[in-house]
């Protein structure tokens, strides 16, 4: 059997409300090690188009830097790339087209983003389309948590045929959102739309990424 890659994980510690300290995150990855992942992206939240953006970018870096070494030490066979969610909200779609702006997954061109929960289905278009002006192809993170995917069901095709990824997450799946959730995050995935299933695990025990036991 093939190891699992989880592109979305909140496991870096003490920056976003993932894991909280260093003991936690290698918490976190001794389940995903458990669970058969052998390869898993840190993930944590980024707003590009803040004014402190560039300083936080900075400190998402350093806080890699410091955690990246223990975790190899600790997880030798365990593949762990650097990247973020990037928060590509209303009116900053600008922003996100500017040089080093967005923060993508390891070294490729993907963008792990999403939107306002409550954004507009024009909103989604727009994000979509700033991150691929921007040279990068996105991955939207958990479309079945979006209000305008599920009142306009078309929003999903028209952006993977503008090039958009879709990651649902697991926890959807197996139902701790709610039965609607489920539902569509089910329909994404048998109508095929759906590229990847991760995790977006924030905490060994509230929203943890252990799979088996979702």
């Amino acid at each position: 059997m093939s190891a699992i890659t989880d592109i979305h994980t909140h496991i870096l510690p003490g920056v976003d409300d993932g894991a909280s300290s260093v003991e936690e995150a290698l918490g976190m990855l001794k389940i995903a090690k458990v669970n058969g992942t052998g390869s898993i992206a840190l993930t944590p939240h980024f707003h590009p188009c803040k004014p402190d953006s560039v300083s936080n970018a900075m400190k998402l870096a350093e806080s890699f830097k410091m955690f990246l070494p223990e975790a190899g030490r600790k997880f030798p066979g365990l593949k762990i790339v650097t990247g973020a969610e990037n928060h590509v909200g209303a009116g900053c779609f600008d922003e996100c087209k500017a040089d080093g702006a967005l923060i993508p997954i390891g070294r490729t061109d993907y963008v792990l983003i999403e939107f306002d929960f409550d954004g507009s289905e024009s909103d989604a278009r727009k994000a979509a389309d700033a991150v691929c002006a921007a040279g990068y192809r996105p991955i939207i993170a958990h479309p079945e948590r979006y209000i305008c995917f599920h009142t306009e069901k078309w929003v999903a095709k028209e952006l993977c045929d503008m090039g958009a990824l879709l990651q649902v997450n697991a926890s959807s799946l197996a139902g701790r959102g709610g039965d609607e959730i489920k539902d569509y995050a089910t329909e994404l995935v048998l109508s095929r739309l759906a590229d990847f299933v991760a995790t977006d695990a924030h905490s060994a025990v509230s929203r943890p990424n252990d799979i088996i036991k979702c």
